[in-house]
């Protein structure tokens, strides 16, 4: 009956809270043993080598934070990558602006060292000196090159470790907000998600973006619990470091802030602390970015410039938006 299930959830439930320790402990070897078996599984495989194909994400993001780690900290040197589509577009645009086409071949020979028209044309598209995409995950692997000689796998290890700890995150937020066995469920189907670990040994940002979404809803709940102006003033500099990560996060920052100033309601105190304290703490975690942009003189809070561009396309009236990823139709660019 109904009556015998909910008490046995209510046993299980009990269970589960006396226990919480052993959960987390089962949660991190589990998820460190199959990461072991998936990190021996590649480094014995080509797929080890992935980001080498100069048509990928993974290639451009690799290449940015060689040249970051070799010297070019601002990146004043700002490269598009030069994929078929983007090919395609700039070969077309230089044949039908032949006058364009030379004066970009001149700038371009000129460039030390000497760069491709096409891809010049594409920069200035870009933004110029605009990162092309948002730049904290390039800049954390041309510190991990530049400390340990630039042997990507340094870069699997800590997303790896992220990944580990994005399990636990799981874990105690859903045990925060739902009770010891929906915690300990979603831990498990967490610890059991392949794609989520997949993006762990490949050079794309996705594992980083995924830890920072739980990171940032932990670090709310956790500011809410202790009210304190050190708290938020962390959780603000989170947001604002996570925005350098990929720009889409400031709906989430705004849309957190918001809830924060709605549960804090009639507590002028503790509402004037919170949102101060995110808003300082946001504008800490935006001061690298406002740095950098401003010695290369661009506006403040610039990022990605290949935004236009998808944006452009993807809101085409052509676009077949019921289609998964991106696909080109030049005649809209």
């Amino acid at each position: 009956s109904s009556r015998v299930r909910k008490d046995r959830l209510g046993t299980a439930s009990a269970w589960l809270g006396a226990n919480r320790r052993a959960i987390i402990l089962i949660i991190v070897a589990v998820s460190v043993i199959l990461r072991i078996i998936y990190f021996v599984e590649i480094n014995a495989s080509p797929l080890l080598w992935q980001h080498r194909w100069d048509k990928s994400d993974m290639n451009h993001f690799d290449q940015w934070a060689r040249d970051i780690a070799k010297g070019d900290w601002l990146t004043r040197r700002p490269t598009v990558p030069m994929h078929s589509w983007q090919k395609q577009i700039a070969t077309d645009y230089l044949k039908e602006h032949p006058d364009r086409a030379e004066a970009l071949t001149k700038e371009a020979a000129a460039m030390s060292p000497p760069g491709e028209p096409a891809n010049l044309l594409l920069v200035k598209w870009a933004g110029g000196l605009t990162f092309y995409q948002e730049p904290l995950y390039a800049y954390l692997m041309a510190v991990t090159y530049k400390i340990f000689g630039g042997d990507h796998r340094w870069v699997f290890l800590w997303q790896l470790i992220l990944g580990v700890l994005t399990n636990v995150l799981i874990y105690l937020l859903a045990r925060r907000m739902f009770g010891d066995l929906v915690g300990t469920v979603a831990g498990a189907l967490a610890v059991l998600c392949s794609p989520m670990m997949f993006y762990e040994l490949i050079l794309l940002r996705e594992s980083l973006i995924v830890f920072t979404g739980f990171l940032l809803l932990s670090l709310v709940t956790r500011a809410g619990d202790r009210d304190t102006l050190l708290w938020w003033l962390f959780t603000g500099v989170a947001f604002g470091v996570a925005f350098t990560l990929k720009s889409t996060f400031a709906p989430l920052a705004i849309g957190l802030m918001a809830l924060t100033a709605y549960n804090l309601r009639g507590r002028r105190e503790s509402l004037i602390r919170s949102l101060g304290g995110m808003t300082g703490g946001l504008a800490i975690g935006l001061l690298p970015l406002v740095t950098r942009n401003l010695l290369v003189s661009l506006p403040p809070i610039t990022t990605a410039g290949s935004a236009v561009t998808t944006f452009i396309q993807t809101n085409a009236a052509g676009y077949p938006s019921y289609l998964h990823g991106f696909v080109l139709n030049a005649e809209d660019i």
